[in-house]
Order: structure tokens, then C-alpha cells, then sequence
């Protein structure tokens, strides 16, 4: 017999195994202190986060969490859910155990009456299918973020570089006013950031128009390959789009001095406001394969858009193929 219900976020690190097995290669390598520190992103009153877990004959055969976060919406700065890893043991794929995770936790998210729910998929794969579903079947609306291309570089560090002090902002980064969701943490949730178990780091560029710090924050994350574990760095947040040749090229030197000697590549996942023609200059490449990003608002809320750019699905329960 399985079972679906919610657990304690703080307990989450024991799925970190699972979550390591459920993808192919190559795949991002979950640890214990990576999942505990995600799930426990600082919240605001009731808007905290959320874990669920599918337990079968041997233990936690699926898990799923919510953390929360403040963005601005169109404009207007709201909290919200970030729904990520969304997992179930490869041995049990295929049973529905997807569909259960996401009814249990959407119905535990919509408790809390947060403004909405971000999430991301790789484009027109299973998930992305099965995803959509788990939220039209809990009265969602949603709004079709666009898809998002990697960026990717070789990373050179210098000969005898040392690592530099991790820098940080005079104050709070940038939102991106151009999208309809833009990241804008509160001061508790960029302290967060910066305590990542990963080890943070601020790449700085320069205020923009309202004097707020333009940047990107960047760890230095693990990926199973075939071949074994492998060192990357990855640019985790980016603040201030659109962003320029000289922003490029300073996240290529700027990490570059910070890298281990066995650090290879970096990437920037799900890219937004990096035009292929900015990251050319600095010696970034599109990588394979996309990831589609999308918002949910639940039902009943007032409709938003921005600029007739986002395309809202009044039916998401409806034209599903590909």
C-alpha cells in the first residue's frame, strides 16, 4: 500500500537519495544540507514551506516541496510558492504517484493563501504533461511563462588564483520590472541565499535606474554524469534584466578567479534578460534542451497580465498535447 501525505519540510534531507536516482544522466546531486537549507526559505505569516512524501513497503518511494519566496507579480510585490523537486524512485514511475504528490501538496499550498505558484519543467517532457494536470485538476489558472534556454562556458581559472571574499549588494538586488514574475527576496530571504551550504557568491553590476544593485549570485554545485561526480559553477539568481556583454563578461572573470582548479564549466539554468548575442562576447554557449516556465494563480484570483505578452489559459485542463 502507498501513502501521500505531508511531512515536515524539515525532514526532507532523507529524500535526498531519492531525489539523486530519479532523474537520468546527467542530473544535479541532491544532498541532505542542500534540501534542508531550501526548505527552509523564510516565509511571511502563514506563507512557509511545504513537503509531501509517497511512502511504500521500503520508505519514501516520491517526494515534492514548496518553498516560499517574494517576487513582484506585474509590478506588485506579493509572496509566493516555488514548487521544485518533484521526484518519484524510478522502480515506481509510471503508477500515477506524480499526480497523488501534486494533490496532496497543491491542496496543502492553496491553504496557505499565498499569491500563486512558480514552477519549471523540462519542454515537452512527461513531467511538463503531468504537471499541468496535477494543476488544472486543483482549480488553477495558468500562465505561460515561455520557454527558457541554458547557458553554458568553460570556466579558466587563473594560474595560482586564489578565491576572493565573497562580495554582496549595498542592500537588496533588483527585481526584473520586464517579466510578469520577477525574484525580489526580502533582507531574510537574500540572507538566506547567501547562506548557501553551496558557498554564495555576489557578482556585482552596478546599480540600475531606481539605485538598486544589479548581480547575480553563484555556488559552486555538483552533477552525476556517467562519469562520477562533477564539480560546476552555477548562476543560481539573476537580479536587474536585461542584462549586457560587459555583465557577461564580468560573471566569466569574476568566477573564473574564484573557481577550484577542478571546476570545468558554469552554467546559467533557465536564462532570462541573456541575449544569445551578449553571451557570444563573453564565450557562452546555448546548451541542449529547454526548460517552460509557469505561473499559477489559484482560481478566483483577479486575473493579471503584462503587456499581452503572457498568455493566460482560462482551461488549463485542455489542450494538453504537445
Amino acid at each position: 500500500m502507498i501513502t501521500v501525505e505531508s511531512v515536515d519540510p524539515r525532514s526532507a534531507g532523507q529524500s535526498a537519495a531519492l531525489l539523486s536516482t530519479a532523474w537520468k544522466l546527467p542530473s544535479l546531486r541532491y544532498t541532505a544540507g542542500y534540501l534542508n537549507w531550501q526548505l527552509a526559505f523564510p516565509g511571511e505569516g502563514p506563507v512557509q514551506a511545504v513537503a509531501v512524501a509517497a511512502t511504500g513497503p521500503s520508505g519514501w518511494i516520491g517526494f515534492a516541496g514548496a518553498t516560499p519566496r517574494r517576487v513582484e507579480v506585474a509590478g506588485h510585490c506579493e509572496w509566493l510558492h516555488l514548487v521544485s523537486f518533484v521526484a518519484v524512485h524510478p522502480e515506481w514511475q509510471g503508477q500515477g504517484i506524480s499526480s497523488r504528490l501534486y494533490e496532496v501538496l497543491l491542496a496543502a499550498v492553496l491553504s496557505q493563501a499565498a499569491g500563486g505558484v512558480v514552477t519549471f519543467a523540462q519542454k515537452e517532457s512527461a513531467g511538463m504533461v503531468s504537471l499541468r494536470k496535477g494543476y488544472a485538476r486543483s482549480a488553477y489558472t495558468e500562465y505561460d511563462l515561455g520557454a527558457f534556454d541554458s547557458l553554458g562556458w568553460v570556466v579558466r581559472p587563473p594560474p595560482g588564483g586564489k578565491p576572493s571574499p565573497a562580495g554582496r549588494p549595498a542592500g537588496l538586488p533588483a527585481a526584473d520590472s520586464s517579466v510578469l514574475v520577477a525574484n525580489y527576496p526580502s533582507q531574510s530571504g537574500f540572507e538566506h541565499y547567501l547562506a548557501d551550504p553551496r558557498g554564495a557568491r555576489w557578482v556585482d553590476f552596478g546599480p540600475d535606474a531606481k539605485g538598486r544593485r544589479r548581480g547575480v549570485l553563484a555556488v559552486q554545485a555538483e552533477r552525476q554524469t556517467i562519469r562520477g561526480v562533477e564539480p560546476f559553477l552555477c548562476v543560481t539568481n539573476s537580479f536587474g534584466a536585461p542584462f549586457s556583454s560587459a555583465d557577461a563578461l564580468a560573471i566569466v572573470a569574476e568566477l573564473g578567479d574564484t573557481a577550484q582548479s577542478r571546476i570545468r564549466t558554469g552554467t546559467i539554468p533557465n536564462a532570462r534578460g541573456w541575449t544569445p548575442e551578449v553571451a557570444r562576447v563573453a564565450g557562452m554557449r546555448t546548451l541542449p534542451g529547454q526548460h517552460r516556465g509557469f505561473f499559477y494563480r489559484p482560481a478566483g484570483q483577479p486575473a493579471i497580465g503584462l503587456g499581452g505578452r503572457v498568455r493566460e489559459r482560462h482551461d488549463p485542463g485542455t489542450n494538453l498535447a504537445r
